[in-house]
């Protein structure tokens, strides 16, 4: 019997195209909760200036990845900066 993990991309765009891949098991929910930590993971291993705005090309569902979680989240970083 095997596993079945899921797997979630990103695209990260500056100058050139970095693909990025999160595989997830079963037991981890496709919430604002992953998004978050996938964000996270990529601005924390960004090497280089980040530039003053970042844009999020967000798809699926409010209940994933549009809804206020993320737009909360987002608020929070940015006033971080």
């Amino acid at each position: 019997s095997f596993i079945q993990y899921h797997l979630v991309g990103c695209m990260v765009f500056n100058g050139k195209m970095l693909p990025r891949v999160h595989f997830t098991a079963p037991n981890i929910h496709n919430d604002a909760n992953l998004t978050i930590t996938i964000i996270y993971d990529v601005i924390s291993h960004w090497s280089g200036d980040l530039l003053e705005v970042l844009y999020l090309q967000l798809d699926n569902t409010c209940h994933e990845n549009k809804n206020q979680i993320i737009f909360g989240y987002s608020n929070l970083a940015c006033n971080k900066r």
